[in-house]
């Protein structure tokens, strides 16, 4: 996952993906065609880390099909367990047990080809391609697109935390860093504390986020200073780092990833944002997924 999703990986570049971001929003505004949060935003995430992970171009309709399943997952992740047992709650979420049996079929072909006829076992390809489903399903498939919706979410709502904020060239950068601290996509981090499992700690990123003996005014969304957030975030579990033992880190691989993501997109919707209107109310929350729905409509 290192050699994929890192910084110094040749399948991403930032050039890449605000290109990728400027021409899948422009496909909207030729075809004079809503754009629709979160849910426009989640398939362009998805067509874009497929391409990353195992070189697969999923077609708007196989992204369509994603988000909807990832966002029923999300569903079943917050329900209690007495529920999920129910008959009708089982067969709602059938569908969503085989297209995942789909997806690990399709991902441990994409690997192996990619891997140029890879020599390893039926179990290893699936497990794999399994990491590479909890990546783009539940990891880098969910916070990149929370960032990025909370960054429009904030400069476009009434109720934004920070009143009158412009999103330009200048502003991408603290916007997108200011959001991962304030908002905490990952709200906290588990670890074991050895293979037998028998203590797990989780680590509070969004408390650490907010913590007063280390942010300024952390209750307070503001365009901090780069070098503030670069000495202080903990966001992607930076300091989980075991430089004796690096297979035992677990700082997330797609750092460098996740902010191209994040602020490429941004760019991109910066230098189009004249073409946009705001559709509706954005309603702000105190916890996930912090935005509500709305929609962009095209202009001109």
């Amino acid at each position: 996952m290192d050699n994929i999703l890192g910084s110094d990986s040749d399948r991403w570049n930032a050039d890449d993906i605000q290109r990728s971001a400027g021409e899948y929003i422009d496909r909207f505004i030729q075809s004079r065609t809503t754009f629709k949060m979160h849910n426009d935003l989640k398939k362009w995430i998805q067509k874009y880390l497929h391409m990353v992970h195992m070189n697969i171009e999923l077609s708007d309709e196989e992204a369509t099909k994603f988000v909807k399943v990832q966002n029923k997952v999300l569903t079943s992740v917050v329900l209690p367990e007495c529920l999920l047992n129910c008959c009708c709650i089982k067969a709602a979420f059938k569908g969503n047990l085989d297209f995942r049996a789909q997806l690990l079929q399709k991902y441990a072909g994409a690997i192996q080809q990619h891997q140029g006829g890879w020599d390893r076992s039926v179990e290893d390809l699936t497990l794999l391609a399994s990491a590479m489903l909890d990546s783009l399903m539940f990891a880098g498939g969910l916070s990149v697109g929370l960032v990025i919706s909370c960054a429009l979410g904030t400069v476009y709502s009434d109720e934004s935390p920070c009143p009158d904020l412009e999103l330009n060239e200048d502003t991408v950068d603290p916007i997108v860093w200011e959001c991962v601290r304030y908002y905490s996509p990952v709200v906290g981090f588990p670890w074991y504390d050895g293979p037998e499992q028998a203590q797990r700690t989780i680590l509070s990123l969004a408390s650490a986020a907010r913590d007063p003996d280390v942010w300024s005014e952390p209750e307070e969304f503001k365009l901090r200073d780069l070098a503030e957030h670069h000495r202080l975030s903990v966001a992607w579990a930076d300091k989980a780092v075991d430089p004796s033992n690096p297979a035992n880190s677990r700082i997330c691989p797609a750092k460098h990833l996740s902010l191209a993501m994040a602020t490429g997109f941004l760019r991109a919707w910066a230098a189009r944002k004249d073409s946009f209107l705001v559709q509706g109310n954005i309603k702000i929350t105190p916890t996930t997924p912090f935005m509500s729905n709305w929609e962009f409509i095209v202009t001109q």
